[in-house]
């Protein structure tokens, strides 16, 4: 076994032991719904997941337990290779979770305005707002992030529900 995907495997297990995936402690997920290429997008492995696109491009569609797509699960990571790739292949940059939080929030959150530029290239919403009202300006700010602030800040985002 190579690597990278002992490292898929190992971090695997310790997510499900500490999130009880259905293994130790009852669960509410569906674990069908979380597949190796999940675990490949949530590793940044590039390679793998292009592999099974392009065996499959329907995948690109696909969701996990909280409606997260292979994007989210790249921006959530901060994969910034992974991400490009996936937006190129066509993965729907707006995409949203169970909870309204698009690709772009992801972006806020951690801080990444490289990620947050290659979204927007490719169309996302600027003040997408999620189920609790917030935009993906209100996450940078909350999770203290100036420079991504700053960006959405220049690049026409308001505050929904912080900014209230």
């Amino acid at each position: 076994m190579n690597l990278p995907r002992l490292r898929v495997v190992i971090l695997s297990l310790a997510l499900a032991g500490l999130a009880g995936c259905g293994y130790f402690i009852s669960s509410h997920h569906n674990v069908e719904e979380y597949t190796p290429v999940f675990a490949a997008a949530d590793a940044c492995d590039l390679a793998t997941v292009r592999k099974d696109v392009n065996q499959d491009p329907a995948v690109l569609k696909a969701t996990e337990w909280d409606g997260a797509t292979l994007l989210h699960d790249a921006v959530g990571h901060n994969c910034t290779d992974l991400t490009a790739y996936l937006l190129d292949a066509g993965a729907d940059v707006n995409a949203v979770k169970t909870d309204g939080v698009t690709p772009l929030h992801l972006a806020a959150q951690r801080g990444n305005v490289q990620i947050a530029e290659l979204l927007l290239k490719h169309g996302a919403r600027i003040n997408a707002i999620d189920s609790e009202g917030w935009t993906p300006l209100d996450r940078a700010e909350k999770w203290e992030h100036p420079d991504a602030t700053a960006f959405f800040k220049n690049h026409g985002g308001y505050n929904g529900r912080a900014g209230n």
